[in-house]
């Protein structure tokens, strides 16, 4: 018995004509290729739930954006810096006054974000930051990246 002959159109010989525009029109297959050519996010728990589709692309500009303001905070509220002397950076000379500023004010920025969450949103973006995938808090994580998404865009806004 011979195997069944696959679908699809074919050319006058009879051999398979290849699949056009199926795989390459796809969001996922775009996804994947704007996700590895940004090498930060690549590999990410963030980026993965872009390229299955899980998140959309905005919720994941959010994410990486929310990742990083979660770098700053921990640096600040971590920060072997915190005013004691005056220090010389890269910018010059830095006093001690203008460094507390800034400490104070990254963690007055981050809070006053995150008080903006729920509880399931909190415990969601706690294992995002993480780096944990969990299918039961995907869509407390997708409100929350959603707020997140349009407090980006208010700040912007404030800017321009």
């Amino acid at each position: 018995m011979a195997r069944p002959k696959k679908r699809g159109e074919r050319y006058p010989c009879g051999r398979l004509k290849p699949n056009q525009g199926n795989e390459a029109d796809s969001a996922a297959y775009r996804n994947r290729k704007t996700a590895a050519s940004n090498p930060r996010a690549y590999g990410t728990v963030q980026a993965m739930m872009w390229i299955h589709e899980k998140i959309t692309e905005q919720q994941f500009e959010a994410a990486d954006w929310y990742l990083q303001e979660c770098v700053r905070y921990r640096r600040a509220i971590g920060s072997p810096e915190t005013p004691r002397e005056p220090r010389s950076g890269v910018l010059g000379y830095v006093d001690a006054e203008t460094v507390e500023k800034r400490v104070r004010g990254q963690i007055r920025r981050f809070m006053r974000l995150y008080e903006n969450f729920t509880n399931g949103q909190k415990t969601a973006l706690n294992r995002l930051e993480a780096q944990f995938y969990d299918v039961a808090t995907l869509p407390d994580l997708r409100d929350a990246l959603t707020i997140i998404h349009r407090y980006r865009q208010g700040r912007q806004r404030k800017a321009a």
